[in-house]
């Protein structure tokens, strides 16, 4: 049986408007809903399941002009070698999430895919991206870093009770 619980953590001193932060918490909970289908726990994840912004050196607004979507958001294995899920969130918000397992770099399961925010939604979280992360020199930083604030499931291991 698992076991869960909700617990909320506070960026320090940073301020993010709510639809940010609202639709920051949508792609966590997307995010936590494929670990959990995909049985993967937070200790195999980077700093205990870390959420990085992989804006990279080109930054946010290429994306969204060249690849019509927001860098992608992802986990990093407890290792910090390579990515264990990435989602990408186009521009209409609909959001695909890959799957990496055992080590690879080609994802091992099909894509899932959702809609999760709409397009005022995304363009908002875009600029409020460009405002914590671009502006400010900071690429490939966890969501934390950039001063988001929202709620994760803590999922225990999996025990006999």
């Amino acid at each position: 049986m698992k076991i869960g619980k909700l617990k909320q953590k506070k960026p320090e001193g940073r301020d993010t408007s709510d639809i940010s932060n609202e639709s920051v918490q949508k792609i966590v909970d997307y995010m936590e809903s494929i670990l959990e289908k995909e049985g993967i726990s937070k200790s195999e994840l980077e700093k205990d399941g870390a959420i990085y912004y992989a804006n990279g050196r080109n930054g946010t607004e290429f994306d969204w002009a060249i690849n019509d979507q927001i860098p992608r958001f992802g986990y990093g294995s407890a290792d910090g070698e390579r990515w264990v899920m990435t989602v990408s969130l186009d521009r209409y918000g609909d959001a695909s999430a890959l799957v990496y397992k055992d080590g690879g770099s080609q994802p091992t399961n099909t894509c899932f895919q959702a809609k999760l925010l709409s397009r005022k939604e995304t363009k908002e979280l875009k600029d409020m991206l460009v405002q914590l992360a671009d502006n400010k020199g900071l690429y490939n930083e966890t969501l934390r870093r950039l001063g988001f604030c929202y709620e994760e499931k803590e999922i225990e291991e999996e025990r006999e009770i």
